[in-house]
């Protein structure tokens, strides 16, 4: 059960009907957030995260999402009614890459089946990721939790 739990995770918040990105993404420590995670304590999360994430990419896209395994492959869990819903990491990946060749993208979302992926720029962990980072997160509560899950981006990988 621990390596499915889906914890808050980047999200691709493409509900809002226009093509594939929404009306609205945030900035936040200057590193741009989109999300679909609607659940107690995730603005808090992202913001942790956004922290933690401008400590290494500054200038990062940074997508927030549920993410599973499903039969060996890493999908996308994006709330209902999102465009990405369901797709492969993969596609989630080359989609954004499109989008914003020349900027970092940072996928949030767990990768239970540690998965690799091969979009450039796209940095993203190779096991679930924790609800806090490692520098919000209570020391003790993270390691009776879940340890392996991830919580420092400098622990997050990129396919090149």
């Amino acid at each position: 059960m621990k390596k499915y739990l889906i914890t808050v995770l980047l999200a691709l918040s493409f509900a809002t009907g226009r093509g594939i990105f929404p009306k609205e993404i945030h900035h936040w420590h200057g590193v741009e957030t989109l999300a679909l995670v609607h659940q107690e304590g995730v603005p808090e999360s992202i913001e942790a995260w956004t922290v933690e994430i401008a400590r290494r990419f500054p200038n990062a896209f940074v997508l927030f999402s549920h993410g599973g395994d499903d039969k060996g492959v890493w999908r996308c869990y994006a709330e209902p009614g999102s465009k990405m819903r369901g797709k492969t990491v993969q596609e989630v990946a080359d989609i954004l890459h499109a989008k914003y060749p020349d900027r970092i993208i940072v996928l949030i979302m767990c990768n239970p089946g540690h998965a690799r992926i091969s979009t450039p720029n796209v940095y993203y962990a190779l096991d679930s990721v924790w609800f806090e980072t490692d520098r919000s997160a209570d020391a003790t509560e993270r390691a009776r939790a879940v340890p392996e899950f991830v919580g420092n981006i400098f622990e997050f990988v990129t396919g090149r």
